[in-house]
């Protein structure tokens, strides 16, 4: 895995397998270890990710090359501008607390690199989810909440890995992203 770009065009029939690779998922779980307190899904929207969702959204909407272009070239600009995750959280308590864009609901979410910590830039709640996102996205459900969690453009080319945090006072979780050594 690279934060690089794709060094091969990726085909539509690829995207399952590349969004599995660019997920992780784990669980705050009290000492007690009688509840799920939250368990939080995330999908990195890495290059690689973008390409291959470019390349499934084209075949599932029939774009021609000059659609497909550009809408492969606004996804390179996006991750250029911010690190985005699509997150999904639910909780085995109650249905709010899982709501990660409410200081109320005491979480922090915290990007993880080897050079630093970074706040979000954007925590965007997403109330109904299109058909696209639960599809694209299986672990989209009615039953958890879901977000696109935005970043500083913080991970050099040489990353060796980097993860997503997500802490309060009842514990945290951190999903981590290995990644490979740069040529």
């Amino acid at each position: 895995m690279s934060v690089a770009a794709p060094a091969h065009a990726i085909r539509a029939d690829e995207f399952d397998a590349v969004r599995r690779a660019w997920t992780r998922s784990a669980s705050v779980v009290p000492l007690s270890g009688f509840e799920n307190v939250l368990t939080v899904t995330a999908t990195f929207q890495s290059l690689e990710f973008r390409a291959a969702y470019v390349a499934r959204y084209a075949r599932d909407y029939g774009m021609g090359p000059r659609e497909r272009a550009d809408l492969a070239a606004a996804h390179r600009s996006a991750y250029g501008r911010e690190l985005t995750f699509y997150v999904t959280a639910y909780s085995g308590t109650q249905h709010r607390d899982a709501d990660l864009s409410d200081p109320d609901r005491g979480w922090r979410v915290l990007l993880l690199t080897p050079h630093g910590r970074y706040a979000p830039t954007r925590i965007e709640k997403i109330e109904n989810p299109t058909a696209v996102q639960r599809a694209y996205y299986p672990h989209t459900h009615p039953q958890r909440m879901v977000f696109l969690i935005g970043f500083p453009p913080a991970l050099a080319a040489d990353e060796r890995w980097f993860g997503l945090d997500v802490r309060g006072a009842r514990g945290s979780a951190t999903l981590r992203w290995q990644l490979d050594a740069p040529d």
